[in-house]
């Protein structure tokens, strides 16, 4: 009775996914051989294209780096709709709001060094800095 109902749910789900016109995941090979990403940057690219979807987001560029080595980059989506121009690993980009990360990511590799401490004002390190209170 539950393998029916199991495989009834199945076949509606597949169903749905159909009508709403969203693909499956990539299916998960047999045997996962290390150094083998294919099926990671399958996996990936249904992941964000169904993202992009869902988020409405015109286009985006990946790069995923091992130890210092690029392993993939790919562009999704189109730069320019209107003129079908598509995404790709070199697209520029608005920066908006990355620089928060490239600055926490600056100060985390200082305190690493020692040469910055957490802990500590932000006016030992920028005696300019101020900032109103509430």
């Amino acid at each position: 009775m539950l393998n029916r109902f199991l495989r009834r749910t199945g076949r509606l789900t597949a169903k749905a996914l159909a009508a709403a016109n969203l693909p499956r995941p990539p299916r998960r090979p047999q045997t996962l051989t290390p150094g083998d990403q294919g099926h990671l940057k399958a996996h990936l690219r249904w992941y964000i294209r169904r993202g992009m979807r869902k988020a409405g987001v015109p286009a985006l560029s990946i790069a995923l780096v091992d130890d210092q080595q690029l392993v993939w980059a790919e562009g999704f989506g189109y730069a320019d709709r209107e003129r079908h121009v598509p995404a790709t690993p070199e697209t520029v980009y608005q920066i908006g709001s990355i620089t928060k990360v490239v600055n926490a990511l600056a100060v985390m590799q200082l305190v690493e060094q020692g040469r910055m401490h957490l802990d500590r004002p932000i006016t030992d390190y920028l005696p300019e800095f101020s900032m109103l209170t509430r």
